[in-house]
């Protein structure tokens, strides 16, 4: 009898052990669970900070672009602002002669008209 209540003690033991174990699994699957909820949240804000610096490279790239498409077209007016500004002292040169020009002619115009009197 002392034998069969041993044995009976151990099975109720076991029993007792595994619903501790099955309890203990329980509790580890839903830890599981929710580390892979968390995981996956986690992921998706990655991705979305991912696509967001992507979208900002993308911008600062235009931007650059822009720039240097604005100091490249910067370059040609400042090139084409010198030669008018050349162009506008050659045209002052040529007046500045011609105005020599016109006073000795009206000199010597002068000049002859006051002889021939």
């Amino acid at each position: 009898s002392s034998g069969i209540n041993a044995e009976y003690g151990e099975i109720k033991q076991k029993i007792a052990e595994n619903g501790r174990l099955e309890q203990d699994n329980r509790h580890l699957n839903e830890s599981l669970e929710s580390l892979q909820l968390q995981y996956d949240d986690v992921k998706a804000r990655v991705g979305r900070l991912e696509n967001a610096l992507l979208a900002q490279e993308k911008a600062l790239e235009a931007y650059k672009n822009s720039e240097a498409s604005a100091k490249n077209e910067l370059g040609k007016l400042e090139k084409e602002l010198e030669v008018t500004h050349q162009a506008a002292r050659r045209r002052d040169e040529e007046v500045r002669k011609l105005k020599k020009e016109v006073e000795k002619a009206k000199q010597k115009s002068e000049l002859s008209s006051a002889s021939n009197q």
